[in-house]
């Protein structure tokens, strides 16, 4: 879903947005199967 207007520290910002390590680590392995 769209986000406007949210706001706070980068870390929370980039676990919210999902753009974590964790996350990107889980999207490429998602992606990696899915070959």
């Amino acid at each position: 879903p769209d986000r406007f207007g949210e706001s706070g520290q980068a870390d929370e910002m980039l676990e919210i947005m999902r753009l974590s390590a964790p996350h990107i680590a889980a999207a490429a392995r998602r992606a990696i199967e899915r070959k």
